[in-house]
């Protein structure tokens, strides 16, 4: 398959599609493919296949959607799709700093500066939403269900501009 993929690139072709069986490995191809061409997307149907890919391939990373993440705003448990920055037109005290990076919006881990950043677990002052969001801005293979990436693409113009789009359940 590996093969098969390089000749239709160097055919010029655009959009290649593999159908294969249960068990055959192409979540390992699409990571093959990704790492061979030092950046790309996943997108998966399910959270669970995101969670699958992440098991896998744990230089892989991943950012959910925001009602996967509770706000530190809030006192209630609310998750972040009720948070500061979406109910106070993304102003958040929570969101990390910027800095300027690949993508200048969000900062990435190995620039920004020890205020934000402590390390795997993040800062416990700071939103989890957006530090996994700066991650895998500026991380090489990122996996994404499709609703969050036809959503960030389209309406927040971030995830975008990558190499490698590779739709695991396409059909889906």
């Amino acid at each position: 398959m590996i093969t098969g993929i390089e000749q239709a690139i160097k055919q010029g072709k655009k959009y290649i599609l593999i159908q294969a069986p249960t068990g055959v490995g192409k979540s390992a191809i699409a990571y093959t493919v990704m790492k061979y061409f030092g950046e790309g997307y996943v997108c998966t149907a399910t959270i669970s296949l995101q969670d699958q890919y992440l098991a896998d391939f744990p230089d892989l990373l991943t950012v959910k959607g925001r009602p996967n993440y509770i706000c530190k705003t809030r006192d209630d448990g609310k998750t972040c799709d009720l948070g500061a920055c979406v109910v106070q037109e993304l102003t958040c005290s929570r969101k990390p700093g910027t800095k300027e990076t690949k993508y200048p919006a969000y900062y990435s881990e190995r620039d920004h500066c020890t205020k934000y950043w402590t390390g795997p677990t993040g800062d416990p002052e700071r939103c989890e939403y957006w530090i996994d969001k700066a991650k895998a801005l500026n991380n090489f293979g990122v996996v994404h269900n499709y609703q969050y990436l036809r959503h960030k693409a389209n309406f927040a113009g971030d995830f975008v501009e990558r190499k490698i789009l590779i739709s695991d359940e396409g059909h889906k």
